[in-house]
């Protein structure tokens, strides 16, 4: 199966606003190193964590008394009986070794054969990606979550 050129792809992407965020929110997160074993970057990842958030209608706490702070990003209902929905996830990576294989930067996002690369794609600061994503596409479109 052949693949779409990286360019054709970011061509796809630059189409889609819901991709374009995506793509462009992850990119950032991954160029700010935040390595949790070195003590490097974790404020500046939450702190960009909790403008990110707040851009969507969020109330941001960032609480840096733990090893890494800490951001809670409350979405207030307008049901007074609703559930509480919670997305637990760290932000923090391990070191990219000089002895571990990368073709590529790391801490640059790159896009090759349909996948993307990076230090924190899968783990997890694609998922914080994601998470955001969908939650600011439902929010634009629905309207305040009411669960």
């Amino acid at each position: 199966m052949a693949f779409p050129s990286e360019e054709e792809q970011l061509r796809k992407f630059r189409n889609d606003e819901v991709a374009q965020h995506y793509f462009e929110v992850l990119r950032t997160l991954i160029s700010k190193k935040s390595i949790f074993a070195q003590n490097i970057g974790l404020y500046d990842v939450a702190a960009y964590l909790g403008e990110i958030f707040s851009r969507v209608g969020a109330e941001v706490t960032v609480d840096e008394t733990y090893a890494a702070p800490f951001v809670l990003a409350k979405f207030k209902s307008p049901n007074p009986d609703a559930k509480t929905i919670i997305f637990y996830q760290h932000y923090d990576t391990v070191p990219a070794d000089n002895d571990q294989p990368w073709t590529d930067d790391p801490f640059r996002l790159t896009v090759r054969k349909g996948y993307m690369y990076g230090r924190g794609v899968d783990d997890d600061k694609g998922h914080i990606t994601a998470r955001l994503t969908a939650l600011r596409k439902y929010i634009r479109e629905v309207g305040e979550p009411s669960c």
